[in-house]
């Protein structure tokens, strides 16, 4: 009910008036499954990522095994610089839903940023495996094995017409990683632009 009747406003406009009607939820009740989760949710995007996180926080008080909560606390902590900090909490998150992409791709971005590419890599390929229609992630760990010159599997992608790169766009970045990693011989699809 209150997305549906915040729709239509700015995205400032719906966080405020979200804001208001999750403080009220948490009054009425404030062990609510995800009462604090939506308060803190509102509170990032007022960008007051401090009183975000006390509601995060209240969140996992109330459920340990909250995801989105550790997974929300992740994002704050990586915002705000603490990488250590983010990376424990994506890990914790990992470990109460290991069959969810979400935080192996943010942990794999993040280890990617610490230049920890052998555990990008790794991350990226599970959260691969668990959602493999994720492009974004895809193309990362592509990316990430050019960075490491992991040609075997860079050309083996790039053979598998299931999940190779297939628009103009991803081919260029596919090429590029090929060049990138000093793979010999280039594959075919790596040389088609020559």
């Amino acid at each position: 009910r209150v997305a549906g009747f915040l729709r239509g406003q700015s995205y400032e406009d719906r966080f405020a008036e979200g804001e208001g009607l999750c403080r009220r939820a948490v009054e009425l009740e404030p062990e609510h499954e995800s009462a604090w989760l939506d308060l803190g949710r509102a509170l990032r995007g007022l960008e007051r990522p401090s009183e975000a996180e006390a509601a995060f926080n209240r969140q996992i008080e109330i459920d340990a095994n909250d995801t989105a909560a550790y997974a929300l606390l992740g994002l704050l902590a990586r915002d705000r610089g603490d990488l250590a900090e983010a990376e424990r909490l994506l890990r914790r998150q990992i470990e109460i839903a290991p069959l969810k992409a979400f935080a192996y791709r943010q942990l794999g971005w993040l280890l990617e940023r610490q230049q920890r590419l052998d555990e990008a890599e790794a991350a990226y390929a599970r959260a691969l495996k668990l959602d493999p229609e994720d492009d974004w992630t895809e193309s990362h760990l592509f990316m990430v094995r050019a960075r490491l010159g992991r040609c075997e599997e860079l050309l083996a992608t790039l053979a598998s017409g299931s999940n190779g790169p297939e628009d103009f766009g991803d081919r260029l970045a596919a090429s590029y990683g090929l060049l990138h990693a000093g793979c010999q011989p280039l594959a075919p699809a790596a040389a088609w632009f020559e």
